[in-house]
């Protein structure tokens, strides 16, 4: 049987969320693909859709998917042509000959980035969702934002991130849980100036021990435990760790230094990442595949920071209020608010079957999409 091409954009570089997002996106369409699928991985923070490339990838490839991931974003050190992640020129869309599909894009602006957008972008995204034969959002605060912006709500559904369908690989912990919980952190070390209000440093130095205090409280009163130290990227998000390690002494388990092993992260390294998550009782993530990836895997989730993504992701899951909002900081952020958190959604019973339930409906949205994405190029 003869395979179809799909060129793949997207963030796939460094970071652990990407890596996911790529992985379980191929997954999906492969489940529901007619014939074997090949994928040439393009790195949308690299790539310049020239019109020469443009050229290449008409003559080699039967689909171009573009996403997902928080693909509405402005690096400014991109210089972009679109002022978001699909670097390429709005006239050179129309050089495009194979079927676009844009698939579950997020809108991804930092709550204290006060460099905004390009002047371009707006004209630019309602231009390619014109060119997509199909364009769709990863959750309703993106589609929200996106119309706002004057795209057509109409022809832009909200799709499941593909994060959620890594598929995982039976991996060893470190550490023992001694019979209590097993808590999983991820704490994301860049960018600080765009995540935190008032005085960046002093207000992420004061929730992360607030945070590590109640996760101190919560492994006393629930007969010991651990706390995975979960970084998604290198080095960057061992920014707060030691605050972290004042607190917890012997009970914080820093990954990237006891499961060396696992990176830096790769798409071939990403299914041990999801069964680690798939271990932990409770995940606490900043980034947002700390949330969509534990909770495709089973886990209990708590968004912590302030960005979009962790809000329109957990409205999304029908979980709104497990986040610690630190836009209201100080309300909200301190120990006591963090530990009250905690023991609620571990003590909510009911909650692995709603998960369960709404990890099902996103299977069935996902691959209708997908069905009618591989359909393009069927035959």
């Amino acid at each position: 049987m003869a395979s179809k091409t799909i060129w793949h954009v997207g963030g796939w570089n460094r970071n652990y969320g990407d890596f996911a997002i790529q992985a379980g996106l191929q997954h999906m369409l492969r489940r529901v693909a007619a014939q074997p699928l090949i994928f040439v991985p393009v790195d949308c923070q690299q790539t310049w859709f020239h019109p020469a490339l443009i050229d290449r990838m008409n003559a080699e490839a039967d689909l171009l998917l573009v996403g997902g991931g928080g693909m509405v974003f402005n690096r400014p050190e991109d210089d972009s042509h679109s002022g978001w992640q699909f670097n390429i020129a709005a006239d050179d869309l129309a050089r495009v000959d194979i079927p676009l599909v844009v698939h579950g894009i997020g809108f991804n602006q930092f709550a204290y980035d006060r460099s905004g957008f390009r002047p371009q972008m707006d004209g630019h995204l309602r231009r390619t969702q014109e060119t997509a034969a199909l364009f769709s959002t990863r959750n309703e605060g993106t589609r929200a934002e996106l119309i706002r912006r004057g795209l057509d709500g109409v022809a832009m559904p909200v799709l499941p991130d593909s994060g959620m369908f890594v598929e995982p690989s039976p991996i060893a912990l470190p550490g023992s849980n001694d019979g209590g919980v097993t808590i999983g952190v991820n704490w994301a070390g860049d960018r600080v100036e765009q995540r935190w209000p008032g005085d960046p440093e002093e207000t992420a130095a004061a929730v992360a021990r607030s945070l590590a205090e109640a996760l101190r409280d919560v492994l006393a009163a629930r007969g010991g435990g651990r706390v995975l130290w979960v970084p998604h990227l290198m080095e960057i998000d061992r920014h707060a760790r030691t605050v972290f390690e004042e607190v917890l002494g012997a009970s914080l388990i820093d990954l990237e230094r006891e499961m060396a092993h696992i990176y830096p992260p790769s798409l071939y390294q990403v299914p041990f990442l999801a069964d680690i998550y798939r271990q932990c009782d409770l995940v606490i993530g900043m980034r947002g595949h700390a949330n969509i990836i534990p909770f495709g895997v089973g886990a209990r989730v708590i968004g912590i920071g302030s960005h979009n993504k962790n809000r329109f992701f957990l409205e999304e899951i029908g979980e709104p209020n497990s986040l610690i909002d630190v836009r209201r900081y100080p309300d909200g952020c301190g120990a006591d608010d963090i530990r009250a958190l905690i023991d609620r959604v571990l003590d909510d019973d009911g909650l692995p079957q709603r998960l369960a339930d709404r990890r099902a409906a996103f299977v069935e949205t996902a691959d209708a999409f997908n069905r009618m994405a591989l359909a393009l190029i069927d035959g």
